[in-house]
């Protein structure tokens, strides 16, 4: 459908329940309308994605289904997706929207309180997402919404799975100004959205000034964009924008920032006192700590030497009285009693592991060893009692899970072989983590292959659970012909 023919589209309801209004906003491939869902009585925003091929258009429809089971203040709320192919487009109703962010900032640099409320929305809603080992990868200034008093992630196009850049992914390099550098060398991280936000912060806190030829005045934009921006967002921008994506702020370190609680990575700042509070030549004050204990240890070392040779060479003290009547020696302050004074016992330094990895890898396993029994009670348990994605389908019980192992285990005959390899478990945060390995599979019916996969878990009664379950790439599979 041409682009110019849009405007001529109000009032036509789409699948007889969404009625489309007047263009908000258009893009090279993108129109925002007004509209309204005729069955629910309510106001709604509509999107329509064009695209270059057919393919490109199922890519965005299964992203946006996929953000439609998505959850949280700043993430657009999404009613519905339609695919129309015949059309080439794909329809997005989704909560009403009263501007974006463009227009808020309309050619001039954005307050500093309101850049401090926007950056603190747009990182929550990131790291909602990102909880889902999911990235947001498009979070240019066209792509947030603001709804009452919430900012929103509004365009899922590009939403896609940490790990390795896929095709789709190198080819909107050259296109995106907010594309972070490892994106060349085939890396998608959630460093990529960090990036994104320092460079939209950039942007909406010294737009690109409008000026009149010839004019004398100096527009605003540029003037801030010759003297840096304001603080925090000076130091902030800078940090967003590290090539290293190891080296960038998280999305909590950006929360500190913004709320001046010192970054919990960094040295803390040396608040500033006037000369008869601060002199040159004081120490800080965790150096004085740090010498005082330092000085504590070597004194109370030196004390005991000194009382070990003491009791020695005066022949009165318990060790002297030990060698001569061959009584056991009564440990003192600075000598303790070892069993082998020529072979101390060795001390057990416990491993540092990431929290949370043997919880999860113990669930993995246990899930995978009630697969090989074919126990689908056993299987459905490992599951949350509401699953977001299952393969193919959405919000699931845990009894659908259970039905449907139990059709699987019907039709595959016996488990010749199971196994899980190249595991990989990332804990997200206190109550989230995702496990992703390679599954290797051989059933007495004639299916077996091999494929990448990814469990999302959660935390549930202290116990970690299966929240989604996607199947990344499929590397071989065979089935029996029937």
């Amino acid at each position: 459908m041409p682009v110019q023919d849009w405007e001529e589209l109000s009032g036509y309801v789409l699948e007889d329940t969404f009625e489309l209004g007047r263009v908000v906003r258009r893009g090279a491939n993108r129109i925002w309308m007004e509209g309204r869902d005729t069955a629910e009585d309510r106001p709604v925003s509509i999107q329509a994605f064009l695209a270059e091929s057919v393919e490109e258009l199922k890519r965005i429809h299964l992203r946006f289904q996929e953000g439609s089971f998505l959850s949280h203040p700043n993430l657009l709320h999404i009613y519905r997706v339609i695919f129309r192919e015949q059309e080439e487009v794909v329809y997005v109703i989704s909560e009403r929207c009263e501007y974006d962010l463009p227009q808020f900032v309309e050619q001039r640099p954005m307050p500093v309180e309101d850049a401090r409320e926007l950056t603190t929305q747009l990182a929550a809603g990131l790291q909602a997402l990102h909880d889902e080992n999911l990235v947001f990868c498009n979070l240019g200034i066209d792509a947030v919404w603001k709804s009452g008093s919430e900012w929103k992630l509004s365009d899922f196009s590009q939403l896609r799975l940490s790990g390795n850049a896929d095709g789709d992914a190198r080819r909107i390099v050259s296109r995106l100004p907010s594309v972070p550098p490892e994106v060349f060398e085939g890396t998608i991280s959630t460093a990529w959205d960090v990036w994104s936000l320092g460079v939209l912060l950039q942007r909406v806190l010294t737009p690109a000034p409008t000026h009149v030829e010839g004019a004398v005045s100096l527009p605003r934009g540029r003037h801030i964009r010759l003297h840096g921006l304001p603080e925090p967002f000076e130091s902030l921008t800078r940090d967003c924008l590290r090539p290293d994506p190891s080296r960038r702020l998280t999305l909590a370190q950006i929360e500190h920032r913004l709320t001046e609680t010192p970054d919990p990575v960094e040295e803390p700042v040396r608040p500033a006192a006037g000369p008869s509070s601060y002199r040159l030549e004081d120490p800080p004050a965790n150096s004085r700590l740090w010498l005082a204990f330092v000085l504590g240890v070597l004194l109370v070392i030196a004390f005991s030497i000194f009382w070990a040779y003491h009791e020695r060479d005066s022949g009165t003290g318990e060790a002297a009285r030990s060698r001569t009547n061959g009584s056991a020696p009564v440990a003192t302050f600075g000598t303790p009693e070892k069993a082998n004074p020529a072979s101390p016992a060795p001390v057990e330094i416990p491993a540092v592991e990431h929290p949370g990895d043997d919880s999860v890898a113990t669930t993995l396993n246990q899930w995978a060893r009630a697969t090989r029994n074919k126990d689908a009670t056993a299987s459905a348990s490992f599951y949350a009692p509401r699953v977001k994605i299952f393969f193919g389908k959405h919000n699931l019980s845990r009894e659908e899970i259970r039905q449907d192992r139990l059709r699987a285990f019907a039709q595959i005959g016996s488990v010749r072989k199971l196994d899980l390899s190249n595991i990989q478990v990332t804990q997200l945060g206190p109550s989230s983590a995702v496990a992703l390995f390679d599954k290797t599979w051989d059933f007495s019916s004639g299916n077996s292959g091999s494929a990448r996969e990814q469990l999302s878990f959660g935390r549930f009664g202290g116990g970690w659970k299966i929240t989604a379950e996607r199947e990344l790439k499929v590397y071989r599979s065979e089935r029996p012909a029937h």
